[in-house]
């Protein structure tokens, strides 16, 4: 059993050869002189097979992946062992209908306006 994830966004600080545009932020003399690393072969040698990389792309500095993001998606799949599925339906209706769940997750009040 685990969790699994598709289409993820991250957001990390990394050095580019690119020295103006969305998300730049100038260091010195901004132009390294060098090619541009490729961050998704770098980063895909670091994890685990099961985690992979696509792309990368400059955003803005106040861009959080957590907090801009327009909509989530969740689905759930369970193997067909041992499962009660009456005992489970039942379960999902309390989700169901309008809660607020916001002590379950890291509060950001300046950014959260509307929970429901």
């Amino acid at each position: 059993i685990g969790v699994s994830a598709f289409s993820q966004v991250v957001a990390f600080i990394v050095r580019s050869t690119a020295n103006q545009g969305k998300g730049i932020i100038s260091v010195g003399s901004g132009n390294l002189g060098l090619l541009e690393l490729d961050y998704p072969r770098l980063l895909n040698k670091a994890l685990p097979k099961d985690i992979r990389v696509i792309c990368w792309s400059p955003v803005a500095p106040d861009f959080s992946a957590r907090f801009c993001t327009k909509y989530r998606q969740y689905k759930y799949f369970f193997t067909k062992d041992n499962l009660d599925i009456p005992r489970m339906k039942s379960a999902g209706q309390l989700f169901l209908g309008t809660h607020d769940f916001r002590n379950f997750c890291k509060m950001d009040a300046v950014n959260v306006s509307n929970f429901e």
